[in-house]
């Protein structure tokens, strides 16, 4: 419903403000050390994340006129997962972050914007969980079969309590070490439009996520 959709805005829209912010901060930094390449680098990134936001309010001027979704395109795995990490790069420098080198021809049937928010929850949830882990580390696997893409997201943190697990879905189930919250239900909502899933596996160490998601006709 509407308030819904103006939850999800606000959370879109944040973590690229607050990249924007972070990199302009360190731009300033480096142009007074002289280092103008690297400041240069930095710019570049705050364009690609303003283009994001762009994209972000224009998929959400089009949700208002049709009073719902557009069509689905076929989104390249990779280059979400690339997005994801742009917006991610201060919190999963802190990690150790692993993820497949995927051929750019493997695609979903999404929308770019919402899959990368999808994994921007996930990834971040995994990253705040990890604050007090030693040696913190994030594992993203791709598997596919004929019909699927098949992503999964786990961490060698605390893990997810298994009252909270049981309710992790619904808005606000929230301990004070993850600031999961409302960030999941929009994830699982996103992938459920997208005829997917989202799960919570169960995992000997940390908490482990699956999304499923429908590839994209060759």
């Amino acid at each position: 419903g509407r308030p819904m959709v103006t939850a999800s805005v606000a959370h879109e829209t944040a973590q690229p403000v607050a990249a924007i912010r972070n990199y302009a901060a360190a731009s300033a930094m480096l142009l007074d050390r002289g280092a103008v390449d690297e400041a240069r680098a930095n710019l570049d990134v705050i364009a690609r994340l303003s283009d994001k936001i762009g994209a972000i309010t224009a998929h959400l001027r089009g949700f208002a006129r049709k009073g719902g979704h557009g069509g689905l395109d076929a989104v390249s795995v990779a280059e979400a997962i690339d997005g994801a990490r742009l917006i991610l790069k201060e919190q999963l420098s802190h990690v150790s972050f692993t993820a497949p080198a995927l051929a750019k021809g493997l695609a979903v049937r999404a929308e770019r914007v919402r899959l990368e928010q999808v994994l921007v929850i996930l990834l971040q949830n995994a990253a705040e969980a990890l604050v007090n882990t030693r040696d913190p580390t994030i594992s993203l696997t791709v598997t596919q079969d004929a019909d699927n893409v098949i992503l999964k997201i786990a961490d060698n943190g605390p893990g997810i309590a298994p009252d909270i697990a049981e309710r992790l879905f619904t808005p606000f189930a929230t301990n004070r070490t993850m600031g999961l919250g409302l960030g999941l239900v929009i994830a699982k909502d996103i992938v459920e439009e997208f005829s997917g899933s989202l799960l919570l596996e169960p995992a000997e160490v940390g908490a482990c996520f699956r999304i499923v998601l429908p590839r994209a006709p060759a």
